[in-house]
């Protein structure tokens, strides 16, 4: 179902746009058998971070605020973007914790090479596991781009520790998403779609001439959303009647 996920990186970079809750109940069973977070070897680590031991690697996660709602994790684009993008959302601390992490091989967390580790079900245990360390029963799970598809693939696994679901830049069908990247690089100047060309080519996130173009899209992109509401968040503080919430 989700095939040419290396297009999501392109999509991420060049197109994001970017209550009477219970105290959340310790689930110890499953947290007795989690990987215990590692920082004896890890950099310099701010307030709520931590790094977290995981197949592969170590992710690196942060946790806001103090509020006593049910916790709501933060999973990002990509593949390969990091978290950095959806820092703002930390201010739902205020309501629950707010948990922000990158995904192995992105961000602070540790590199990878070994190609089978790429897989969706990684991704859903590094998820898992990251749960169970924080000692969570249940969760939110705020998807953006590829991580609609880690959060869909979580809910698939794990039903009873997901209290509900945002969905923002879903990416549920690959083949549609390809066709409408497309037809936005097809309006874009001949410059940047020369750009884009050459990344389709080579693969190089770190070409000058596509971060140039990628920042430039980024920029019309926040001037087109301004005004509608912060990834539809500022209307539903509490985490619910946002983009879509599941179950019920």
């Amino acid at each position: 179902m989700y095939k040419h996920t290396s297009l999501l990186v392109v999509a991420s970079f060049a197109f994001t746009a970017c209550g009477g809750d219970k105290a959340p109940a310790a689930d110890s069973a499953a947290a007795a058998a989690a990987p215990v977070a590692d920082s004896s070897a890890a950099p310099a680590l701010g307030a709520g971070e931590a790094m977290l031991a995981v197949q592969g690697g170590r992710i690196w996660y942060k946790v806001s605020g103090a509020g006593t709602g049910t916790p709501m994790i933060l999973i990002h684009g990509g593949p390969g973007m990091g978290s950095f993008y959806m820092k703002s959302m930390e201010a739902l601390g205020d309501d629950r914790p707010v948990v922000r992490y990158d995904q192995l091989g992105t961000g602070k967390s540790d590199r990878m090479t070994d190609t089978a580790l790429m897989k969706i079900p990684r991704y859903v245990e590094e998820l898992d596991s990251l749960r169970r360390a924080l000692k969570y029963d249940k969760v939110f799970l705020n998807g953006n781009s590829w991580g609609t598809i880690v959060a869909i693939e979580y809910y698939k696994a794990h039903p009873d520790h997901v209290a509900g679901i945002l969905f923002s830049g879903e990416a549920f069908d690959i083949a549609a998403a390809e066709k409408e990247i497309n037809a936005a690089v097809a309006k874009l100047s001949p410059a940047a779609q020369k750009a884009f060309a050459q990344y389709n080519v080579d693969k190089n996130l770190e070409a000058p001439a596509y971060k140039a173009c990628g920042r430039r899209v980024l920029r019309t992109e926040r001037v087109a959303s301004s005004g509608r509401g912060r990834c539809g968040l500022d209307d539903a503080p509490d985490g619910r009647g946002a983009v879509s919430l599941l179950p019920g």
